[in-house]
């Protein structure tokens, strides 16, 4: 049966085209073979000109509602929620899913009458309402069974099933969970730091974490959406990254402060010593050059002539005077005498 509402739709471009396939192995094959389908219905639907969002996935037609909704299916609703004018075209109502209660979540979002199977014309609502998406799920459970059982008597018969390799295989199979179970995590702090820097440091809820998780479409390793539950699990787990993702805003700024206090404390005590040091070489030139008294200076160890100016001690007489010079005469006949010990030219 042939849809007006899909002709309309493709013609004016508010199509959203819904390709799903079980495994990544049947990728190559099944995306072509679902659109010929379409096009075989509808000849001049075209995925440049006839689409608004063209999502393609690749996950099990009998995963629960939560994963489907949180996977490419649900993005596609989401679209549709936003844009009341777009549709969902799929090549068959299987592709939606093969699990009834997956339909009627739909239909309880008020979507089922937008949501289209190209091969019959039919809505989700139309096709809930013939009661076909029970007869879809028994179908694939009959398949499921039936499946098993020849799986079962292949093995009773000597078959031997899986790889030789499995012990390999499954190593790279965990150093591959943990890889992506790394990255969840960078992806989870990375989003929270960004609802604590736009909340200027306030320490967020989980459920703003959860609807920010939700908006970057990341999951949890189960492929479902993050709750508030959820997350306090997970933090659980990583203890110190959630705290240093909660002080992501306050701590660089702690840090700048401290550096910058530091920094004009020892300004400050270069500034008073230059002071103290400059107010003391005057005091010492004036006093030598209106009187004939050794000077002694706290700070320094000075061999001071009678009537000259300040010369440095040399002596090793006591710590820290650095001792006389080698002769107690200079070149101009100037007697020196020790400010920290006076008595030890008269040794």
């Amino acid at each position: 049966m042939i849809s007006d509402t899909i002709r309309t739709k493709i013609s004016i471009g508010q199509v959203i085209l819904y390709r799903r396939v079980s495994t990544k192995k049947q990728v190559k094959g099944e995306y072509a073979s679902q659109l010929w389908t379409i096009k075989s219905k509808y000849p001049e639907f075209s995925i440049v000109k006839s689409t608004a969002a063209n999502i393609t996935e690749a996950i099990s037609g009998r995963a629960d509602p939560e994963v489907r909704m949180a996977s490419g299916l649900g993005r596609c609703l989401k679209l549709m929620k936003r844009h009341h004018g777009l549709i969902l075209l799929v090549s068959d109502a299987d592709r939606i899913a093969r699990r009834a209660d997956v339909f009627v979540s739909i239909q309880k979002q008020g979507l089922g009458h937008r949501v289209f199977d190209a091969s019959t014309g039919m809505t989700a609502d139309d096709i809930v309402q013939a009661g076909l998406h029970q007869k879809i799920e028994a179908k694939t459970e009959e398949q499921h069974e039936a499946k098993l059982i020849g799986l079962n008597k292949y093995r009773a018969s000597g078959g031997e099933l899986g790889s030789k390799n499995i012990q390999k295989h499954s190593h790279k199979a965990k150093l591959k969970k943990k890889q992506l179970a790394e990255q969840r995590r960078d992806e989870i702090l990375q989003a929270a730091k960004s609802v604590v820097r736009f909340n200027r440091g306030r320490t967020p809820s989980y459920q703003e974490v959860c609807d920010e998780l939700d908006r970057l479409g990341i999951r949890t390793g189960q492929c479902r959406f993050f709750t508030p539950e959820r997350l306090c699990q997970w933090k659980k787990q990583h203890p110190t990254e959630w705290r240093q993702a909660m002080q992501c805003y306050s701590s660089p700024r702690r840090h700048i402060r401290f550096v910058i206090t530091m920094t004009q404390i020892e300004i400050r005590n270069r500034r008073d010593r230059k002071r103290y040091m400059c107010n003391i070489t005057q005091g010492i030139e004036f006093l030598a050059a209106n009187t004939r008294q050794t000077l002694y200076v706290p700070d320094q160890a000075l061999w001071l002539p009678i009537w000259s100016n300040a010369q440095v001690c040399g002596c090793r007489c006591c710590d820290p005077c650095r001792g006389p010079p080698t002769s107690p005469l200079d070149k101009h006949g100037l007697t020196y005498t020790c400010a920290l010990n006076p008595g030890l030219m008269e040794q």
